[in-house]
């Protein structure tokens, strides 16, 4: 996974290696360049890293950012600047292992210290930040979740799982809003990402199915059609009375 800081120059970038690294780069449109400038990891033993699964630059601390990990159990802070970890939100799976309750998606408010996770056992975790606790969760969907994207207000956040559905949520009331079947299973996957366009009301998922599906999400109306396997959506543009 790769995401770039929306204040400096600097990419995350994490990997199976067992690392997470910090790069700078630079906006040399002729020589453009990218350097490693630190590297985290998170010990689990002797000689050994855990597997980072996601990461999220913090949008309220401008020198954080979350990694989660495959055996951990725990959303974890760091700081690039202090090149340390902070802190560590352990969580608690519905599945006896580690790696079947991991963090699949971490996503932050865009402007508070909520962070949002999507988990293979199923369910959508809260964390806040501030106090370093987990303040809510619920099951999200009937297979692991994969993944999550906010809107740009943080009013909705979009999940998509296993199971092939998207689902849409209400952050203020904790509601579930919207609910489809999108995506079809191919060699035991269905659903691979989702993410929200950062200025208009639409956002995208990738498949298994080798399909992206395009959707809006509306102060108006969603409509969805089903033609065989294919989806076609329009937004009517009456306003809500």
């Amino acid at each position: 996974e790769i995401e770039h800081n929306q204040y400096e120059n600097l990419l995350l970038s994490s990997s199976s290696d067992a690392t997470i690294k910090l790069w700078g780069t630079d906006n040399d449109s002729e020589d453009p360049k990218i350097k490693q400038i630190k590297t985290f990891g998170l010990s689990v033993g002797q000689n050994q890293n855990d597997i980072p699964t996601s990461i999220a630059w913090s949008n309220t601390q401008q020198t954080q950012f979350i990694g989660s990990f495959i055996y951990s159990q725990a959303l974890v802070v760091f700081d690039f600047v202090q090149g340390k970890l902070l802190s560590m939100l352990k969580y608690e799976g519905h599945n006896k292992y580690p790696r079947e309750n991991q963090i699949n998606k971490v996503v932050f408010h865009p402007s508070s210290n909520i962070c949002y996770t999507a988990h293979e056992d199923k369910y959508i975790r809260v964390f806040d930040l501030l106090t370093n606790q987990e303040v809510g969760s619920i099951k999200g969907h009937d297979d692991a979740v994969s993944c999550l994207s906010l809107n740009s207000s943080g009013n909705q956040i979009v999940s998509v799982g296993q199971d092939g559905k998207v689902k849409i949520w209400d952050t203020r009331k904790h509601e579930m809003v919207y609910e489809k079947l999108i995506h079809y299973k191919k060699y035991d996957e269905v659903i691979h990402t989702v993410k929200s366009h950062h200025k208009f009301d639409l956002f995208a998922t990738g498949g298994a199915d080798s399909d992206i599906n395009l959707f809006p999400v509306s102060y108006t109306h969603l409509r969805a059609h089903e033609t065989g396997r294919n989806l076609v959506c329009r937004l009517l543009l009456e306003k809500k009375k």
